[in-house]
């Protein structure tokens, strides 16, 4: 739908949705010196679905209610402002753009995207100097050595790098002595049950399933834990990765942390995937 400045403007999103500019087309790639190539996305489509944007407008407020179907499905603080860089879900975005859902409006040839607070998980922000120096810590350093950006997590998010054990890192610095990848099921088997804790977020208050909480799960930049199985989910795709110098990140909430790691001795013994010789 197109709509006009003047409309942009008066724009309120309700029901908890946030409405993100996005910056970049379903078929670009934007490369790391801005410039960008055109892609066939008939195949894979989630793969190259637009997830990142700066934040056009905000609801006025969160509603959650444990009891009623259109609540989010946590009880969490508003954290966005506007113009804020977000990266959200890939499904938010593959919704957005089908003709059931129709969450797209266009202005003056820039697409916007309506999508859902919950469905984002992290924040980039400038990083001013009035901050707060003791909520500005990255394994140690002020968020100014990373690109002069905060890196928020909502959401009770967490934003991790998947270790691997000694035995997957063995098996595949076999692999690849004899020119051989390793089939993904024995990725899977080995990996996932790792992470190192990059950036951390504020924790929810409440779930709507009980089950869940956020409570007596403290962590830290740095701390290496245990997650449960199949909840290393990458934040980005590979190829359009954003965050941190394009580095590979996952998103979990702290509902699937497991423990922490505390022998030194099992930590050294899990590193990052092996860089391609």
């Amino acid at each position: 739908m197109e709509i006009t400045i003047d409309e942009l403007k008066k724009i309120t999103p309700q029901n908890n949705f946030v409405l993100i500019r996005l910056d970049r087309s379903q078929d670009e790639l934007i490369m790391k010196g801005g410039g960008k190539l055109y892609l066939d996305t008939s195949f894979e489509v989630e793969k190259h679905a637009p997830v990142t944007g700066n934040v056009q407008a905000l609801p006025e407020k969160l509603f959650y209610n444990r009891k009623h179907p259109d609540s989010l499905l946590w009880d969490t603080d508003m954290e966005l402002q506007l113009e804020d860089y977000v990266i959200c879900y890939f499904m938010s975005s593959v919704n957005a753009f089908s003709k059931q859902y129709q969450r797209i409006v266009t202005c003056q040839g820039q697409e916007y995207m309506f999508v859902k607070y919950e469905n984002i998980f992290v924040a980039k922000r400038p990083r001013h100097p009035w901050d707060k120096h003791d909520e500005a810590i990255f394994f140690g350093k002020d968020y100014k050595d990373v690109e002069g950006f905060r890196i928020i997590p909502i959401n009770g998010y967490l934003i991790c790098e998947e270790l691997f054990d000694e035995k997957y890192i063995e098996m595949e610095e076999k692999a690849r002595a004899v020119d051989m990848d390793l089939p993904p099921m024995i990725k899977d088997k080995f990996s996932g049950k790792y992470v190192r804790v990059c950036y951390v977020g504020k924790p929810n208050k409440e779930y709507k399933e009980k089950r869940f909480t956020d409570e007596n799960c403290d962590v830290v930049p740095g701390d290496v834990v245990s997650v449960r199985k199949h909840s290393n989910i990458p934040l980005e795709y590979d190829l359009h990765a954003s965050l941190d110098g394009r580095k590979k990140f996952i998103r979990i909430q702290r509902k699937f942390v497991t423990g922490i790691i505390v022998d030194e001795k099992w930590k050294a013994t899990l590193q990052t995937e092996i860089s391609p010789s």
